[in-house]
């Protein structure tokens, strides 16, 4: 090994006194998004803070509505990045009252549900949301909610 080599690994090697700090910020960090989760899980949906791990444009949506429940498909891709596309597969439930869910009130439940933000262009929001596109939910649409856990996405 040549004088270079050995200069460029210590260079980029950390001493154990610094993995061991690593390790224990690590550690710290963990025991701190368990906690946290933990005190977010036993708190119904419409309490919970959004959970915003991307803002992504909606392209388009498909909406299934089965004996089951209904599905809804959102299709779009990252604001900053037209090829960071993503579909997320979001199930509800009918409301047990028997009411019927408009299409606007299953597009927001599922925007409401999803682990990222969806924005959609400003004049879709006051012609077809009426400006509430990111309002908060009305009451009578929480037994529609499901668990968060059930959603699933892919990147395309």
């Amino acid at each position: 090994m040549n004088f270079f080599q050995r200069m460029f690994q210590s260079a980029y090697t950390m001493s154990d006194k610094q993995q061991a700090k690593t390790a224990q910020r690590r550690q710290q960090y963990q025991q701190r998004f368990q906690t946290a989760y933990e005190k977010l899980t036993g708190v119904s949906p419409e309490l919970q803070p959004r959970r915003k791990q991307g803002k992504y444009f909606l392209e388009k949506h498909i909406i299934h509505k089965g004996k089951q429940g209904i599905t809804v498909h959102l299709h779009g891709h990252r604001e900053d990045k037209k090829h960071d596309k993503r579909i997320e597969y979001i199930p509800l439930n009918y409301l047990p009252d028997g009411s019927l869910l408009t299409d606007i009130d299953i597009l927001r439940c599922a925007a409401f549900l999803s682990p990222h933000e969806w924005v959609i262009p400003w004049g879709d929001n006051i012609r077809i949301f009426g400006g509430k596109w990111n309002g908060p939910l009305d009451p009578r649409l929480q037994p529609a909610l499901t668990d968060p856990n059930r959603i699933s996405s892919s990147n395309g």
